[in-house]
């Protein structure tokens, strides 16, 4: 996180430090309720604070966790095949419990 906020990715250094609200270019809270009148873009009200802004590390948080999501995915498969590996690992981890053999 250090090395991303000082290394100034995604220009995280104009940004506050671990912040997970959306913020303007100038690093203050981001009006969304100004934006979004009743739920409703006000282009008005985009033009004037422009789009919202993250910080770089609530961006790394975000892509480490879609990341692992991913590789899950893609390593144990869906449905059936989870059941059974979590079912496998649990019967390795614990011997002679009976959550290994169902």
């Amino acid at each position: 996180m250090l090395a991303i906020y000082y290394g100034d990715a995604w220009g995280a250094k104009s940004q506050p430090f671990m912040s997970t609200v959306f913020h303007t270019a100038d690093g203050k809270r981001y009006p969304s309720s100004q934006v979004f009148p009743g739920d409703v873009l006000s282009e008005s009200a985009l033009a004037k604070y422009g789009i919202t802004r993250i910080t770089g590390t609530f961006a790394y948080a975000m892509f480490m966790a879609n990341a692992a999501s991913t590789i899950l995915y893609g390593r144990y498969g869906n449905g059936i095949a989870i059941n059974n590996l979590s079912k496998m690992i649990a019967g390795l981890t614990l011997p002679g419990r009976l959550i290994g053999n169902m």
